[in-house]
């Protein structure tokens, strides 16, 4: 019998070794490890036949297996890390080098370091997403407005007026995972010796979700919305305030942080801005008979 002299054996079936993420979610849903978002970061790993292997990761394109593995060209991801036996890669989906609706095939490859350099691969095709998308819906967002109508003013207005403003924000990408998104308001007022209008109440409701009541009595107020389940699209916030007769208004509406569950990167600027203007509202005092 011919003495086998290749260095490189490829075993079909004795390394036991499984490639493995995270169960917790639907693994095809839009956004989780087969279906990645460009511009989102996910972990891959494997449970190794044994830790004093050499693991190593590659792109490959789609439909690479152990049939024409030989036969074609991958990008080295390099060899991650190997804790206890367990090894791992995080990959960050950057824009352009993974395409929007291109699928590859994610190679791990696993050594044993003798003199014979036994070598198994793992498959797992990934099919790259459009970027995560959360946006503030201008739709009803004037830069500047009148917050009555004519007929408010029959009667002179006496003490604080008060106004009631919506803002809807939008999960415009595809998505099938919890999202979460920070937000601040805040009010400046725009002319000279006169008060910054008060955020009374702020109050939160979505599909999906319990409303939420927040007591502010401030000019500035932030938080964070996390974990907006993924049947959630969009997210109103409508905001009570208060000012002085007279008075005019900038009210800024920040959003910043949008994210899933895989530090997505939002497709426009975070954070992003709108402002819109309480137009002076008359303030002239109350009839009185001069003659």
């Amino acid at each position: 019998m011919n003495r086998i002299k290749s260095i490189k054996i490829i075993v079909l079936l004795t390394l036991l070794f499984v490639l493995s993420v995270n169960l917790s979610y639907g693994q095809n849903d839009i956004g989780g490890p087969h279906k990645p978002l460009v511009n989102s970061t996910h972990t891959y790993a494997v449970t190794m036949s044994d830790g004093a292997n050499d693991p190593s990761w590659y792109f490959y394109p789609s439909a690479t297996d152990i049939g024409n593995i030989d036969l074609r060209t991958g990008i080295s991801l390099g060899a991650g890390t190997k804790p206890a036996g367990i090894a791992k890669l995080d990959i960050y989906f950057a824009s352009p080098l993974y395409k929007v609706d291109s699928t590859y095939t994610l190679v791990y490859k696993e050594i044993e370091p003798s003199s014979l350099s036994c070598v198994n691969y793992k498959f797992y095709d990934v099919t790259i997403q459009a970027a995560f998308d959360v946006d503030i819906n201008t739709s009803n967002f004037p830069a500047a407005y009148c917050p009555f109508e004519p007929e408010s003013f029959k009667a002179d207005p006496t003490g604080q007026l008060s106004a009631t403003k919506s803002y809807e924000i939008d999960l415009v990408s595809s998505y099938e995972l919890t999202w979460n998104f920070s937000y601040e308001f805040l009010t400046t007022h725009i002319r000279s010796g006169w008060s910054s209008a008060t955020i009374v109440q702020i109050r939160i409701s979505a599909a999906g979700m319990s409303d939420a009541t927040i007591n502010v009595n401030s000019t500035f107020y932030e938080s964070v919305l996390a974990n907006i389940p993924e049947t959630t699209s969009a997210v109103t916030i409508e905001v009570d305030y208060t000012f002085d007769p007279g008075s005019a208004q900038d009210i800024k509406l920040t959003i910043s942080n949008m994210s899933g569950e895989h530090e997505e990167e939002d497709l426009d600027d975070d954070p992003q801005i709108e402002v819109h203007q309480i137009s002076k509202i008359p303030a002239p005092s109350a009839i009185t008979s001069i003659d």
